[in-house]
């Protein structure tokens, strides 16, 4: 950040190219870029969740961003958040949707939280390469990756962390695992399901503090401070 309003000219760029190329951008991760697609080591790639794609822009020149790839999916209903796996090896991404589970659609009909699973390594050709489905019924919202891990707010189903390590070995998903969960909302766990498709409970969550503390914001219940345990399950 070279001052105060640069967080406020970065918004402008992105709401400028979405405006005239792929309509509303919702959230988005910004990062130099360090590959493995050759040409653009060293821009500023901007990864946009946008309604219904993954949006990925070249906005090193300020004066003159550019859309580099717009893709959608199976399932689209509202593309809302994600996160790259290894911001120094950006080849993969995950994706989260708010409404395939409340629309009903796609891999989100049953009602559990999808995580889409993309190879990113061609930023003008990204591939979604296969999903990732939550044990318990809910609706995704926000997540964050660091060192392996996803940690994500599935609302009602409260904090779940993902162990995403196997992801560049085999992205289709199938070895991605649970390691730890906080349950921020009992009133829907004996629901069929475990859980309902609605929205309440965790919006959000940050996993990242090198304390191993995990910070879980809840609509009902303020915040809670919690931390993994050795020896107790894998319930944080």
């Amino acid at each position: 950040m070279v001052s105060p309003d640069c967080p406020r000219r970065r918004y402008k760029i992105l709401t400028s190219l979405s405006a005239s190329g792929d309509g509303y951008v919702h959230d988005a991760q910004c990062l130099i870029y360090r590959g493995p697609d050759t040409p653009y080591v060293g821009r500023e790639i901007c990864y946009g969740y946008n309604e219904d794609t993954l949006t990925i822009y070249d906005v090193t020149n300020k004066k003159a961003p550019i859309i580099l790839s717009i893709t959608s999916y199976e399932g689209a209903a509202y593309t809302h958040q994600g996160s790259v796996l290894d911001p120094m090896d950006q080849r993969f991404l995950l994706l989260d949707d708010e409404y395939d589970e409340y629309d009903k659609v796609g891999p989100g009909i049953p009602g559990n939280p999808i995580t889409y699973i993309w190879d990113i390594s061609k930023l003008k050709a990204p591939k979604q390469t296969g999903l990732y489905k939550s044990a318990a019924k809910g609706v995704d919202h926000n997540q964050y990756v660091a060192n392996g891990f996803a940690y994500q707010s599935n609302y009602g189903t409260g904090l779940r962390v993902l162990d995403v390590r196997s992801i560049p070995s085999d992205p289709t998903g199938k070895g991605v695992k649970e390691v730890g969960f906080f349950d921020i909302y009992p009133e829907d766990d004996n629901m069929p399901g475990g859980g309902s498709v609605n929205f309440v409970g965790s919006w959000s969550s940050y996993g990242l503090f090198k304390s191993g503390h995990m910070l879980i914001n809840t609509m009902e219940r303020g915040a809670f401070v919690v931390k993994f345990q050795k020896g107790k399950g894998n319930q944080a």
